[in-house]
Protein backbone atom coordinates (compact mmCIF):
# COMPACT_ATOMS: atom_id res chain seq x y z
CA UNK A 1 0.00 0.00 0.00
CA UNK A 2 1.43 3.32 -1.05
CA UNK A 3 0.38 6.76 0.14
CA UNK A 4 2.88 9.20 -1.35
CA UNK A 5 1.70 12.44 -2.94
CA UNK A 6 1.41 12.08 -6.70
CA UNK A 7 0.38 14.02 -9.77
CA UNK A 8 -1.50 11.79 -12.18
CA UNK A 9 -3.09 12.54 -15.56
CA UNK A 10 -6.83 12.81 -15.95
CA UNK A 11 -9.59 14.65 -14.06
CA UNK A 12 -13.37 14.60 -14.12
CA UNK A 13 -13.34 17.61 -16.42
CA UNK A 14 -10.24 16.65 -18.41
CA UNK A 15 -10.43 12.91 -19.19
CA UNK A 16 -7.23 11.05 -19.90
CA UNK A 17 -6.69 8.25 -22.38
CA UNK A 18 -3.40 6.54 -23.18
CA UNK A 19 -1.94 3.24 -24.28
CA UNK A 20 -1.33 0.29 -22.00
CA UNK A 21 2.40 0.93 -22.39
CA UNK A 22 1.93 4.48 -21.05
CA UNK A 23 -0.21 3.17 -18.20
CA UNK A 24 2.40 0.57 -17.29
CA UNK A 25 4.95 3.33 -16.89
CA UNK A 26 2.52 5.17 -14.56
CA UNK A 27 2.21 2.03 -12.45
CA UNK A 28 5.99 1.72 -12.17
CA UNK A 29 6.14 5.32 -10.95
CA UNK A 30 3.05 5.01 -8.70
CA UNK A 31 2.50 1.39 -7.61
CA UNK A 32 -0.68 2.27 -5.67
CA UNK A 33 -2.46 2.30 -9.04
CA UNK A 34 -2.36 -1.50 -8.84
CA UNK A 35 -4.34 -1.54 -5.58
CA UNK A 36 -7.29 -3.87 -5.32
CA UNK A 37 -10.66 -2.75 -3.94
CA UNK A 38 -9.87 -3.48 -0.28
CA UNK A 39 -6.54 -1.70 -0.46
CA UNK A 40 -8.23 1.31 -2.03
CA UNK A 41 -10.91 1.53 0.66
CA UNK A 42 -8.35 1.10 3.45
CA UNK A 43 -6.17 3.90 2.04
CA UNK A 44 -9.25 6.10 1.75
CA UNK A 45 -10.19 5.51 5.38
CA UNK A 46 -6.70 6.13 6.74
CA UNK A 47 -5.96 9.11 4.48
CA UNK A 48 -8.43 11.21 6.49
CA UNK A 49 -6.30 10.71 9.60
CA UNK A 50 -6.81 9.30 13.06
CA UNK A 51 -6.79 10.60 16.64
CA UNK A 52 -6.95 8.87 20.01
CA UNK A 53 -10.66 8.13 19.54
CA UNK A 54 -10.61 6.71 16.05
CA UNK A 55 -10.71 7.41 12.33
CA UNK A 56 -11.63 10.95 11.26
CA UNK A 57 -13.27 9.69 8.06
CA UNK A 58 -16.43 8.94 10.06
CA UNK A 59 -16.21 11.73 12.63
CA UNK A 60 -18.94 14.10 11.43
CA UNK A 61 -21.56 11.50 10.51
CA UNK A 62 -21.40 8.60 12.96
CA UNK A 63 -21.43 9.28 16.67
CA UNK A 64 -20.57 7.17 19.69
CA UNK A 65 -19.56 4.07 17.73
CA UNK A 66 -15.81 4.66 17.43
CA UNK A 67 -15.05 1.25 18.92
CA UNK A 68 -17.11 -0.45 16.19
CA UNK A 69 -15.58 1.69 13.45
CA UNK A 70 -12.05 1.04 14.72
CA UNK A 71 -12.75 -2.67 14.64
CA UNK A 72 -14.02 -2.65 11.06
CA UNK A 73 -10.97 -0.72 9.86
CA UNK A 74 -8.35 -2.62 11.85
CA UNK A 75 -9.85 -6.11 11.94
CA UNK A 76 -11.39 -6.24 8.47
CA UNK A 77 -10.05 -3.67 6.02
CA UNK A 78 -6.41 -3.71 7.19
CA UNK A 79 -5.93 -7.51 6.97
CA UNK A 80 -7.89 -7.58 3.70
CA UNK A 81 -5.71 -4.81 2.27
CA UNK A 82 -2.61 -6.79 3.17
CA UNK A 83 -3.87 -9.78 1.26
CA UNK A 84 -5.01 -11.98 4.12
CA UNK A 85 -8.10 -14.16 3.82
CA UNK A 86 -10.31 -11.35 5.13
CA UNK A 87 -10.49 -10.02 1.56
CA UNK A 88 -12.44 -13.20 0.77
CA UNK A 89 -15.13 -12.35 3.30
CA UNK A 90 -18.37 -10.46 2.94
CA UNK A 91 -18.63 -7.73 5.57
CA UNK A 92 -22.01 -8.13 7.31
CA UNK A 93 -23.23 -5.41 9.67
CA UNK A 94 -25.84 -6.58 12.19
CA UNK A 95 -27.73 -4.10 14.29
CA UNK A 96 -31.04 -2.46 15.17
CA UNK A 97 -32.76 0.12 12.98
CA UNK A 98 -31.04 3.51 12.72
CA UNK A 99 -27.89 2.32 14.46
CA UNK A 100 -25.76 3.68 11.62
CA UNK A 101 -25.35 0.65 9.34
CA UNK A 102 -26.72 2.33 6.22
CA UNK A 103 -24.93 5.57 7.04
CA UNK A 104 -21.66 3.64 7.27
CA UNK A 105 -22.15 2.17 3.79
CA UNK A 106 -23.21 5.51 2.34
CA UNK A 107 -20.06 7.10 3.73
CA UNK A 108 -17.96 4.45 1.99
CA UNK A 109 -19.79 5.04 -1.29
CA UNK A 110 -19.59 8.82 -1.23
CA UNK A 111 -16.02 8.56 0.00
CA UNK A 112 -15.00 6.39 -2.95
CA UNK A 113 -16.64 8.80 -5.36
CA UNK A 114 -14.52 11.62 -3.94
CA UNK A 115 -11.38 9.53 -3.43
CA UNK A 116 -11.21 8.34 -7.04
CA UNK A 117 -11.18 11.99 -8.09
CA UNK A 118 -7.91 12.50 -6.19
CA UNK A 119 -4.46 11.42 -7.31
CA UNK A 120 -4.12 9.17 -4.27
CA UNK A 121 -7.30 7.33 -5.22
CA UNK A 122 -6.89 7.34 -9.00
CA UNK A 123 -8.31 4.37 -10.89
CA UNK A 124 -7.54 3.47 -14.51
CA UNK A 125 -9.41 0.92 -16.60
CA UNK A 126 -9.40 -0.71 -20.03
CA UNK A 127 -11.31 1.56 -22.37
CA UNK A 128 -14.60 -0.03 -23.43
CA UNK A 129 -14.58 -2.67 -20.69
CA UNK A 130 -18.10 -2.92 -19.18
CA UNK A 131 -16.56 -3.84 -15.80
CA UNK A 132 -13.80 -1.17 -15.78
CA UNK A 133 -11.24 -3.95 -15.29
CA UNK A 134 -7.67 -3.38 -14.20
CA UNK A 135 -5.43 -2.94 -17.28
CA UNK A 136 -2.78 -5.12 -15.59
CA UNK A 137 -5.02 -8.12 -16.26
CA UNK A 138 -3.84 -7.79 -19.88
CA UNK A 139 -0.44 -9.14 -18.87
CA UNK A 140 0.29 -12.82 -19.45
CA UNK A 141 1.19 -14.88 -16.34
CA UNK A 142 4.98 -14.66 -16.68
CA UNK A 143 4.98 -10.87 -17.05
CA UNK A 144 2.49 -10.52 -14.18
CA UNK A 145 4.78 -12.42 -11.85
CA UNK A 146 7.77 -10.32 -12.86
CA UNK A 147 5.91 -7.05 -12.26
CA UNK A 148 4.57 -8.29 -8.92
CA UNK A 149 8.11 -9.02 -7.76
CA UNK A 150 9.42 -5.74 -9.14
CA UNK A 151 6.81 -3.48 -7.52
CA UNK A 152 5.56 -5.55 -4.59
CA UNK A 153 2.01 -5.59 -5.90
CA UNK A 154 -0.70 -8.20 -6.48
CA UNK A 155 -2.41 -8.86 -9.82
CA UNK A 156 -5.40 -11.18 -9.47
CA UNK A 157 -8.18 -12.08 -11.89
CA UNK A 158 -8.81 -12.58 -15.59
CA UNK A 159 -10.35 -10.51 -18.36
CA UNK A 160 -14.09 -10.91 -18.79
CA UNK A 161 -15.30 -12.45 -22.09
CA UNK A 162 -16.29 -9.15 -23.69
CA UNK A 163 -13.00 -7.40 -22.89
CA UNK A 164 -11.05 -10.44 -24.11
CA UNK A 165 -12.98 -10.25 -27.37
CA UNK A 166 -12.33 -6.49 -27.52
CA UNK A 167 -8.55 -6.93 -27.17
CA UNK A 168 -8.48 -9.59 -29.88
CA UNK A 169 -10.83 -7.93 -32.37
CA UNK A 170 -9.89 -4.28 -32.00
CA UNK A 171 -6.17 -4.53 -31.19
CA UNK A 172 -5.30 -7.87 -32.76
CA UNK A 173 -4.16 -9.13 -29.38
CA UNK A 174 -1.44 -6.46 -29.11
CA UNK A 175 -1.86 -5.41 -25.49
CA UNK A 176 0.64 -2.55 -25.86
CA UNK A 177 -1.88 -0.71 -28.05
CA UNK A 178 -4.92 -1.25 -25.81
CA UNK A 179 -6.35 2.07 -24.71
CA UNK A 180 -6.57 2.86 -21.01
CA UNK A 181 -8.71 5.59 -19.45
CA UNK A 182 -9.00 7.13 -16.01
CA UNK A 183 -12.37 6.39 -14.42
CA UNK A 184 -14.24 7.98 -11.54
CA UNK A 185 -16.59 5.93 -9.40
CA UNK A 186 -20.20 7.05 -9.35
CA UNK A 187 -23.24 5.28 -7.97
CA UNK A 188 -25.49 7.42 -10.14
CA UNK A 189 -23.56 6.48 -13.30
CA UNK A 190 -23.32 2.85 -12.13
CA UNK A 191 -19.54 2.80 -12.23
CA UNK A 192 -17.57 1.16 -9.43
CA UNK A 193 -20.47 1.23 -6.95
CA UNK A 194 -23.37 -1.21 -6.96
CA UNK A 195 -26.46 -1.57 -4.79
CA UNK A 196 -28.87 -4.48 -4.52
CA UNK A 197 -32.11 -4.28 -2.60
CA UNK A 198 -34.43 -7.29 -2.23
CA UNK A 199 -37.98 -7.16 -3.52
CA UNK A 200 -40.59 -9.73 -4.51
CA UNK A 201 -38.59 -12.91 -5.35
CA UNK A 202 -41.24 -13.89 -7.89
CA UNK A 203 -40.57 -10.83 -10.00
CA UNK A 204 -36.94 -10.08 -9.14
CA UNK A 205 -34.45 -11.75 -11.46
CA UNK A 206 -30.85 -12.85 -10.88
CA UNK A 207 -29.91 -10.71 -13.88
CA UNK A 208 -30.05 -7.69 -11.57
CA UNK A 209 -26.88 -9.07 -10.03
CA UNK A 210 -24.97 -10.80 -12.85
CA UNK A 211 -26.25 -9.21 -16.07
CA UNK A 212 -28.44 -10.72 -18.75
CA UNK A 213 -28.68 -11.93 -22.30
CA UNK A 214 -29.05 -9.15 -24.87
CA UNK A 215 -31.71 -10.40 -27.28
CA UNK A 216 -30.90 -7.74 -29.86
CA UNK A 217 -27.28 -8.84 -29.75
CA UNK A 218 -28.33 -12.47 -29.89
CA UNK A 219 -30.31 -11.83 -33.06
CA UNK A 220 -27.33 -10.01 -34.54
CA UNK A 221 -24.52 -12.37 -33.51
CA UNK A 222 -26.46 -15.64 -33.38
CA UNK A 223 -24.96 -17.28 -30.30
CA UNK A 224 -25.57 -16.98 -26.55
CA UNK A 225 -21.88 -17.62 -25.97
CA UNK A 226 -20.87 -14.57 -28.02
CA UNK A 227 -19.93 -11.93 -25.42
CA UNK A 228 -21.44 -9.22 -27.62
CA UNK A 229 -24.82 -10.83 -26.96
CA UNK A 230 -24.57 -10.39 -23.22
CA UNK A 231 -25.20 -7.33 -21.06
CA UNK A 232 -22.53 -7.09 -18.36
CA UNK A 233 -24.61 -4.59 -16.40
CA UNK A 234 -25.60 -6.45 -13.23
CA UNK A 235 -24.76 -4.87 -9.91
CA UNK A 236 -21.86 -7.26 -9.37
CA UNK A 237 -20.50 -6.30 -12.81
CA UNK A 238 -20.68 -2.56 -12.39
CA UNK A 239 -19.32 -2.67 -8.80
CA UNK A 240 -16.02 -4.18 -9.97
CA UNK A 241 -12.93 -2.38 -8.55
CA UNK A 242 -15.14 -0.65 -5.97
CA UNK A 243 -17.93 -1.48 -3.55
CA UNK A 244 -21.10 -3.57 -3.64
CA UNK A 245 -23.87 -2.99 -1.10
CA UNK A 246 -26.48 -5.61 -0.25
CA UNK A 247 -29.35 -3.93 1.54
CA UNK A 248 -31.17 -6.19 4.02
CA UNK A 249 -29.24 -9.11 2.55
CA UNK A 250 -30.92 -11.83 4.59
CA UNK A 251 -34.30 -10.90 3.16
CA UNK A 252 -32.98 -11.93 -0.27
CA UNK A 253 -34.18 -15.11 -1.93
CA UNK A 254 -31.51 -17.85 -1.81
CA UNK A 255 -30.88 -17.66 -5.56
CA UNK A 256 -29.43 -14.18 -5.07
CA UNK A 257 -26.99 -15.40 -2.42
CA UNK A 258 -25.47 -18.28 -4.41
CA UNK A 259 -23.19 -16.04 -6.56
CA UNK A 260 -21.64 -14.78 -3.31
CA UNK A 261 -20.23 -18.20 -2.47
CA UNK A 262 -17.65 -18.14 -5.26
CA UNK A 263 -17.35 -14.34 -5.37
CA UNK A 264 -16.26 -14.10 -1.75
CA UNK A 265 -13.99 -17.13 -1.73
CA UNK A 266 -12.57 -17.19 -5.25
CA UNK A 267 -13.16 -13.64 -6.53
CA UNK A 268 -15.41 -14.71 -9.39
CA UNK A 269 -19.01 -15.58 -10.22
CA UNK A 270 -20.87 -17.56 -12.87
CA UNK A 271 -23.05 -15.94 -15.49
CA UNK A 272 -24.54 -16.98 -18.83
CA UNK A 273 -22.68 -19.44 -21.02
CA UNK A 274 -19.26 -18.24 -19.92
CA UNK A 275 -16.50 -19.34 -17.64
CA UNK A 276 -16.32 -17.76 -14.18
CA UNK A 277 -16.04 -13.98 -14.36
CA UNK A 278 -13.46 -12.28 -12.15
CA UNK A 279 -14.58 -9.47 -9.87
CA UNK A 280 -12.61 -7.38 -7.40
CA UNK A 281 -14.97 -5.61 -5.03
CA UNK A 282 -15.66 -4.94 -1.39
CA UNK A 283 -19.01 -6.51 -0.50
CA UNK A 284 -20.82 -4.87 2.41
CA UNK A 285 -24.22 -6.08 3.58
CA UNK A 286 -26.44 -5.21 6.50
CA UNK A 287 -29.36 -6.74 8.34
CA UNK A 288 -31.19 -6.72 11.65
CA UNK A 289 -30.73 -9.02 14.64
CA UNK A 290 -33.90 -11.07 14.09
CA UNK A 291 -33.08 -11.83 10.44
CA UNK A 292 -29.51 -12.72 11.36
CA UNK A 293 -30.57 -15.15 14.11
CA UNK A 294 -32.91 -16.92 11.69
CA UNK A 295 -30.13 -17.13 9.13
CA UNK A 296 -27.63 -18.53 11.63
CA UNK A 297 -30.06 -21.17 12.84
CA UNK A 298 -30.62 -22.54 9.32
CA UNK A 299 -27.95 -25.21 8.61
CA UNK A 300 -28.35 -24.63 4.86
CA UNK A 301 -26.60 -21.27 5.30
CA UNK A 302 -23.42 -22.69 6.82
CA UNK A 303 -21.32 -22.25 3.68
CA UNK A 304 -22.19 -18.58 3.22
CA UNK A 305 -21.97 -17.85 6.94
CA UNK A 306 -18.37 -19.07 6.96
CA UNK A 307 -17.61 -16.53 4.23
CA UNK A 308 -18.85 -13.59 6.31
CA UNK A 309 -17.08 -11.20 8.65
CA UNK A 310 -19.92 -10.35 11.02
CA UNK A 311 -19.74 -7.05 12.88
CA UNK A 312 -22.30 -6.04 15.49
CA UNK A 313 -23.38 -2.45 14.92
CA UNK A 314 -25.30 -1.56 18.11
CA UNK A 315 -26.75 1.64 19.49
CA UNK A 316 -24.18 3.51 21.57
CA UNK A 317 -24.87 4.48 25.19
CA UNK A 318 -23.27 7.91 25.24
CA UNK A 319 -25.44 10.95 25.94
CA UNK A 320 -22.74 13.28 24.60
CA UNK A 321 -22.57 11.35 21.31
CA UNK A 322 -26.36 11.39 21.02
CA UNK A 323 -26.34 15.15 21.51
CA UNK A 324 -23.86 15.52 18.64
CA UNK A 325 -26.11 13.37 16.46
CA UNK A 326 -29.18 15.49 17.28
CA UNK A 327 -27.27 18.69 16.61
CA UNK A 328 -26.30 17.35 13.19
CA UNK A 329 -29.78 16.01 12.30
CA UNK A 330 -31.94 18.79 13.78
CA UNK A 331 -29.91 22.00 13.77
CA UNK A 332 -31.53 24.98 15.47
CA UNK A 333 -31.67 27.02 18.64
CA UNK A 334 -32.04 25.20 21.95
CA UNK A 335 -32.25 26.26 25.55
CA UNK A 336 -29.56 24.78 27.83
CA UNK A 337 -29.92 21.04 28.48
CA UNK A 338 -32.73 20.63 25.91
CA UNK A 339 -30.77 18.33 23.62
CA UNK A 340 -29.10 16.64 26.59
CA UNK A 341 -32.54 15.77 27.94
CA UNK A 342 -33.72 14.30 24.62
CA UNK A 343 -30.44 12.37 24.36
CA UNK A 344 -30.75 11.10 27.92
CA UNK A 345 -34.20 9.71 27.13
CA UNK A 346 -32.94 7.97 23.99
CA UNK A 347 -29.95 6.39 25.74
CA UNK A 348 -32.09 5.33 28.72
CA UNK A 349 -34.29 3.22 26.41
CA UNK A 350 -31.33 1.17 25.19
CA UNK A 351 -30.33 -2.26 26.42
CA UNK A 352 -26.87 -2.87 27.85
CA UNK A 353 -25.71 -4.57 24.65
CA UNK A 354 -27.11 -1.74 22.53
CA UNK A 355 -29.16 -4.07 20.34
CA UNK A 356 -32.54 -2.78 21.55
CA UNK A 357 -33.96 0.66 22.18
CA UNK A 358 -36.15 3.33 20.69
CA UNK A 359 -35.61 4.13 17.02
CA UNK A 360 -33.50 7.34 16.95
CA UNK A 361 -35.51 8.44 13.91
CA UNK A 362 -38.58 8.68 16.15
CA UNK A 363 -36.79 11.10 18.47
CA UNK A 364 -35.46 13.08 15.50
CA UNK A 365 -38.99 13.30 14.08
CA UNK A 366 -40.45 14.55 17.37
CA UNK A 367 -37.62 17.02 17.88
CA UNK A 368 -37.97 18.31 14.31
CA UNK A 369 -41.70 18.96 14.83
CA UNK A 370 -41.08 20.78 18.12
CA UNK A 371 -38.27 22.87 16.61
CA UNK A 372 -40.39 23.91 13.62
CA UNK A 373 -43.32 24.93 15.80
CA UNK A 374 -41.38 26.82 18.46
CA UNK A 375 -40.82 30.53 17.73
CA UNK A 376 -37.75 30.77 19.98
CA UNK A 377 -35.19 28.38 21.37
CA UNK A 378 -36.57 24.91 22.09
CA UNK A 379 -36.95 24.02 25.78
CA UNK A 380 -36.40 20.64 27.38
CA UNK A 381 -39.88 20.62 28.90
CA UNK A 382 -41.44 21.06 25.44
CA UNK A 383 -39.43 18.09 24.14
CA UNK A 384 -40.37 15.92 27.13
CA UNK A 385 -44.06 16.66 26.73
CA UNK A 386 -43.98 16.06 22.98
CA UNK A 387 -42.29 12.72 23.51
CA UNK A 388 -44.89 11.80 26.13
CA UNK A 389 -47.71 12.54 23.67
CA UNK A 390 -46.14 10.68 20.78
CA UNK A 391 -44.84 7.52 22.46
CA UNK A 392 -48.20 5.69 22.41
CA UNK A 393 -48.43 6.42 18.67
CA UNK A 394 -45.35 4.36 17.77
CA UNK A 395 -46.58 1.73 15.27
CA UNK A 396 -46.86 -1.72 16.82
CA UNK A 397 -45.69 -0.69 20.29
CA UNK A 398 -46.82 -3.07 23.03
CA UNK A 399 -47.65 -2.24 26.64
CA UNK A 400 -44.39 -3.58 28.03
CA UNK A 401 -42.25 -1.54 25.64
CA UNK A 402 -44.36 1.57 26.23
CA UNK A 403 -43.90 1.22 30.00
CA UNK A 404 -40.15 0.86 29.46
CA UNK A 405 -40.04 4.01 27.32
CA UNK A 406 -42.16 5.97 29.81
CA UNK A 407 -39.79 4.93 32.57
CA UNK A 408 -36.87 6.21 30.48
CA UNK A 409 -38.75 9.46 29.95
CA UNK A 410 -39.31 9.87 33.69
CA UNK A 411 -35.60 9.30 34.33
CA UNK A 412 -34.71 11.89 31.69
CA UNK A 413 -37.11 14.37 33.32
CA UNK A 414 -35.59 13.64 36.73
CA UNK A 415 -32.07 14.16 35.37
CA UNK A 416 -33.18 17.48 33.88
CA UNK A 417 -34.67 18.63 37.19
CA UNK A 418 -31.46 17.68 38.96
CA UNK A 419 -29.42 19.73 36.49
CA UNK A 420 -31.66 22.74 37.02
CA UNK A 421 -31.48 22.38 40.81
CA UNK A 422 -27.71 22.29 40.53
CA UNK A 423 -27.78 25.55 38.56
CA UNK A 424 -30.00 27.44 41.01
CA UNK A 425 -28.74 25.84 44.22
CA UNK A 426 -26.13 28.52 44.85
CA UNK A 427 -28.86 31.20 44.79
CA UNK A 428 -30.91 29.46 47.49
CA UNK A 429 -30.62 29.48 51.27
CA UNK A 430 -30.34 26.15 53.04
CA UNK A 431 -32.05 26.05 56.46
CA UNK A 432 -29.76 25.48 59.44
CA UNK A 433 -32.04 22.72 60.69
CA UNK A 434 -31.55 20.79 57.45
CA UNK A 435 -27.77 21.12 57.65
CA UNK A 436 -27.86 19.88 61.22
CA UNK A 437 -30.03 16.91 60.20
CA UNK A 438 -27.63 15.97 57.41
CA UNK A 439 -24.58 16.35 59.67
CA UNK A 440 -26.24 14.05 62.19
CA UNK A 441 -27.10 11.65 59.38
CA UNK A 442 -23.45 11.49 58.29
CA UNK A 443 -22.38 10.77 61.88
CA UNK A 444 -24.88 7.92 62.05
CA UNK A 445 -23.65 6.56 58.71
CA UNK A 446 -20.10 6.48 60.09
CA UNK A 447 -21.28 4.61 63.19
CA UNK A 448 -23.18 2.18 60.96
CA UNK A 449 -20.01 1.54 58.96
CA UNK A 450 -18.01 1.00 62.15
CA UNK A 451 -20.66 -1.45 63.33
CA UNK A 452 -21.14 0.74 66.36
CA UNK A 453 -24.46 1.66 67.96
CA UNK A 454 -26.49 3.76 65.54
CA UNK A 455 -30.05 4.95 65.05
CA UNK A 456 -31.35 2.81 62.16
CA UNK A 457 -34.74 4.49 62.26
CA UNK A 458 -33.18 7.93 61.87
CA UNK A 459 -31.08 6.73 58.91
CA UNK A 460 -34.13 5.31 57.15
CA UNK A 461 -36.17 8.45 57.85
CA UNK A 462 -33.57 10.69 56.22
CA UNK A 463 -33.14 8.29 53.31
CA UNK A 464 -36.91 8.38 52.78
CA UNK A 465 -36.68 12.18 52.57
CA UNK A 466 -33.83 11.83 50.07
CA UNK A 467 -35.87 9.35 47.98
CA UNK A 468 -33.15 6.70 48.26
CA UNK A 469 -34.70 3.35 47.24
CA UNK A 470 -34.78 0.67 49.95
CA UNK A 471 -32.60 -1.73 47.95
CA UNK A 472 -29.95 0.92 47.37
CA UNK A 473 -29.48 2.40 50.84
CA UNK A 474 -26.35 0.53 51.80
CA UNK A 475 -24.73 1.46 48.50
CA UNK A 476 -25.78 5.11 49.05
CA UNK A 477 -24.13 5.17 52.48
CA UNK A 478 -20.98 3.54 51.13
CA UNK A 479 -20.78 6.14 48.34
CA UNK A 480 -20.91 8.98 50.87
CA UNK A 481 -18.20 7.38 53.00
CA UNK A 482 -16.06 6.83 49.91
CA UNK A 483 -16.39 10.51 48.91
CA UNK A 484 -15.50 11.52 52.44
CA UNK A 485 -12.34 9.34 52.41
CA UNK A 486 -11.26 10.75 49.03
CA UNK A 487 -11.76 14.30 50.31
CA UNK A 488 -9.47 13.57 53.27
CA UNK A 489 -6.82 12.07 51.00
CA UNK A 490 -6.94 15.10 48.70
CA UNK A 491 -7.18 17.49 51.68
CA UNK A 492 -10.32 19.07 50.28
CA UNK A 493 -13.59 19.95 51.97
CA UNK A 494 -16.24 17.24 52.06
CA UNK A 495 -19.69 18.64 51.25
CA UNK A 496 -22.81 16.55 51.45
CA UNK A 497 -24.41 18.82 48.86
CA UNK A 498 -22.08 17.25 46.33
CA UNK A 499 -24.36 14.20 46.24
CA UNK A 500 -27.17 14.66 43.65
CA UNK A 501 -29.88 13.15 45.89
CA UNK A 502 -28.97 15.41 48.81
CA UNK A 503 -28.63 18.48 46.63
CA UNK A 504 -32.01 17.74 45.03
CA UNK A 505 -33.63 17.45 48.47
CA UNK A 506 -32.08 20.66 49.76
CA UNK A 507 -33.05 22.46 46.57
CA UNK A 508 -36.67 21.36 46.83
CA UNK A 509 -36.86 22.35 50.50
CA UNK A 510 -35.34 25.75 49.81
CA UNK A 511 -37.71 26.37 46.90
CA UNK A 512 -40.69 25.73 49.16
CA UNK A 513 -39.54 28.50 51.52
CA UNK A 514 -38.56 31.04 48.90
CA UNK A 515 -40.13 34.51 49.19
CA UNK A 516 -39.31 35.78 45.68
CA UNK A 517 -38.63 33.92 42.45
CA UNK A 518 -36.21 36.61 41.25
CA UNK A 519 -32.98 34.91 42.49
CA UNK A 520 -33.94 31.67 40.73
CA UNK A 521 -34.91 33.51 37.55
CA UNK A 522 -31.62 35.43 37.55
CA UNK A 523 -29.60 32.28 38.21
CA UNK A 524 -31.18 30.56 35.20
CA UNK A 525 -30.53 33.56 32.95
CA UNK A 526 -26.93 33.64 34.12
CA UNK A 527 -26.57 30.07 32.86
CA UNK A 528 -27.80 30.87 29.34
CA UNK A 529 -31.59 30.52 29.54
CA UNK A 530 -33.65 33.12 27.69
CA UNK A 531 -35.80 35.42 29.83
CA UNK A 532 -39.01 33.69 28.75
CA UNK A 533 -37.62 30.20 29.36
CA UNK A 534 -36.20 31.22 32.75
CA UNK A 535 -39.60 32.58 33.77
CA UNK A 536 -41.44 29.41 32.75
CA UNK A 537 -38.82 27.17 34.32
CA UNK A 538 -38.91 29.15 37.56
CA UNK A 539 -42.68 28.74 37.68
CA UNK A 540 -42.34 24.99 37.18
CA UNK A 541 -39.73 24.77 39.95
CA UNK A 542 -41.98 26.63 42.38
CA UNK A 543 -45.05 24.50 41.64
CA UNK A 544 -45.73 20.77 42.01
CA UNK A 545 -46.66 20.41 38.34
CA UNK A 546 -45.49 17.21 36.63
CA UNK A 547 -42.80 18.24 34.10
CA UNK A 548 -44.17 15.66 31.66
CA UNK A 549 -47.53 17.41 31.57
Amino acid sequence: MHTQRVNLPGTVHQPWSGTFTEYLELVRQHPHLADDAHQRVYRMLTAAGRDEQGYLFFRHDLFGVDEVLNRVVEEYFLPAARGYDLKRRLLLLVGPVSSGKSTFVQLLKRGLERFTQTDEGAVYAIEGCPMQQNPLLLLPPAERSALERELGIRIEGELNPYTRWLVESKYGGDIAKVRVVRVFFSEQKRLGIGTFSPSDPKSQDISELVGSLDFVGLAQYGSESDPRAYRFDGELNIANRGLMEFQEILKCDEKFLYPLLSLTQEGNFKTGRYALISADEVIVAHTNEAEYERFVNNPRNEALLSRMFVLRFPYHRSVAAEVRMLQARVPGQYEPYALETAATFTVETRSEDGMRGIDPRFVVNVLSAVACNTPGPVEALAILRALRRRLPEIPGINEQTLDHYLGALRRAAQAYQERICELVFASLDVAESEREMLDQYMQQVQQWADEAAHDAGFLEKVEDLLAVPANGREAFRESLLDRQRRARELQTEFRLEGDPAIRQYLCQQALQRIDSPVPVWRALQAHGFSAAAAERLTASLLSPINPLG
